[in-house]
Formats: C-alpha cells, structure tokens, sequence
C-alpha cells in the first residue's frame, strides 16, 4: 500500500453518495467553465487572425474602394444637399427619374425614329452595359440597380428578354 503524505490539520474521512453526488456536479461545472474560459480566447484569436489576413490580402481592393468612397463623399459635400442628392438619383436612374421608362423618345430625325418601346429598352440596357466596364465600384451599383429598373419596365412593356441579359437576372426583375 502507497504512503501518502498527509498535512496537519486535514482530516479524512468517507462521504456519503448525496456527498459524492453533490462533490461530481461542483467539479463538472467548475470543468464547464474551465474550458469556456479556455475557448472564448482561443476563437476569438482565430477571428482575428482570419480578418487580419483577409484584410492583409485585400488590402490593394479595399483601398481602392476606400478612395472611391472617400472621392464620392468630396465631390458631394461641396454640393448642396439636393444638388447631390440629385446627381445620386441621375446615377442610379441613368439620368431620368423614373427607369423604368426607355430613356429617349422616337423622335423623327433622330437615330430613334420608328423604334419601338422594346428597342428603345434594348438600346439603354446596351448602353448601360458599355458604361458598366469602365465603372468604379459604387457607379456598377448604381448601373446594376438601373438595369433592375430597365428589366421591370421592359417586362411590364410586354417586351422578351435581351440576349445580353443573364435569365437570372431577367427574372429577379
């Protein structure tokens, strides 16, 4: 039989079963918390050091995109209110209020004379893909809220869906 140390002063003696019971559920919540407390760091260090490295390689796009906000916000603090509040709906209506309507009309003597409602949607949404290319970030938003709006009127106009359009798309609107 082993020798155990025993310090002065401590007492041993058996416990009963509601003892042991009572002892096991003390030390199965103390175990609970102990690895709560052990966890919680360790995700929350995992989750920094996942935004770090995402922030690290995204860095070039994130700046970018940092400029161009901060180049949009110049531009329309040195407006009045409704004159940039204005120039965001033009961006987003592609100039007009309502867009869900063809932008120009079939005036005669013009490149549009004799073109159907249909046509005139399909020369737009051409239109608004060509300035998509050479778009920013916040010009795409806008440029894509605007096809939605083209799409809609194209379909309450009784129009078929462009070739270009992604049947996604077509249906969204």
């Amino acid at each position: 039989m082993p020798i155990t140390a025993i310090p002065q002063g401590v007492e041993i003696r058996k416990i009963t079963a509601v003892q042991k019971r009572a002892l096991d559920e003390l030390l199965g919540k103390q175990k609970e918390t102990s690895i709560l407390q052990t966890l919680i760091p360790s995700i929350t260090a995992v989750i920094l050091g996942a935004s770090a490295a995402y922030i690290y390689i995204k860095r070039d796009t994130i700046k970018q995109q940092l400029e161009d906000l901060e180049e949009t916000v110049r531009q329309m603090a040195g407006r009045g209110v409704t004159e940039a509040f204005t120039t965001f709906g033009e961006t987003i209506t592609g100039g007009q209020l309502k867009a869900d309507t063809p932008t120009y009309e079939p005036e005669e003597g013009t490149i549009f004379e004799g073109m159907t409602t249909c046509q005139l949607f399909e020369y737009d949404v051409v239109e608004l893909f060509s300035r998509m290319d050479n778009a920013n970030f916040y010009e795409k938003f806008a440029i894509g809220f605007n096809l939605q709006q083209k799409y809609r009127g194209m379909k309450q106009a009784g129009c078929s869906k462009p070739p270009r359009v992604p049947q996604n798309d077509w249906d969204k609107a």
